[in-house]
């Protein structure tokens, strides 16, 4: 038994068993975790405020704490989480930063896995890739999609909602559809055993170029 009006006590056991409740009342109790040999005694558990925190003041300004809300039930880990075993969500992640995964790590996503992207570390290469039996769909509530060159600072592909979409050789807009047909901008190469350019009219009959 511990007397509550005593102040600080220790209690101490090499196998004890408590029955029922042990119950600690004061300025924010807590149960402090010594070693036999006082090596460490840096490891406890403190209430404060409705929440439940588990400590380690022996490791500078970081006591990497967890913390129990006692208003909500949320969990929060004030240092990362190793978890060599994998991690079971049920629910929804809410993060306030970024996941980061280290090459060769896919993002996962499907019930099987259909979809993922990952960096490769053998050739630099960054892959999105649909490998179920459905395709791959880009899309935006936005006015357009872009396809952009960071390194030359330039677009090399513009898809427009509702509208035109241009495609580039280095920074001039090679090929570029609009509401009438296509626009090409230099020379349009038709390579062909016998080369043909069929011209329609919906009012006549068609007409072709050919070699």
């Amino acid at each position: 038994k511990i007397n509550p009006n005593f102040g600080s006590q220790n209690l101490t056991a090499g196998h004890g068993t408590f029955g029922n409740i042990v119950q600690l009342t004061g300025h924010t109790p807590r149960i402090q975790f010594v070693e036999s040999d006082q090596s460490n005694e840096n490891w406890y558990i403190l209430t404060d405020n409705k929440n439940l925190t588990f400590r380690n003041d022996g490791v500078g300004n970081n006591p990497y704490p967890i913390t129990i809300s006692g208003n909500d039930g949320t969990i929060d880990f004030g240092t990362n989480i190793d978890c060599n075993a994998g991690l079971d969500v049920t629910g929804q992640i809410t993060g306030t930063s970024h996941i980061d995964l280290p090459s060769d790590a896919r993002l996962k996503l499907g019930d099987n896995d259909e979809f993922f992207i990952v960096h490769q570390s053998s050739n630099g290469n960054s892959i999105i890739k649909e490998q179920g039996s459905g395709g791959l769909s880009i899309q935006s509530n936005g006015t357009f999609i872009n396809l952009y060159d960071v390194n030359n600072n330039r677009y090399m592909a513009s898809f427009n909602t509702g509208g035109s979409c241009a495609f580039r050789h280095g920074a001039v807009v090679r090929l570029e559809t609009s509401s009438t047909g296509v626009d090409v901008t230099g020379s349009l190469t038709i390579t062909s055993t016998l080369p043909q350019i069929n011209l329609t009219d919906p009012n006549n009959s068609d007409w072709y170029v050919a070699n």
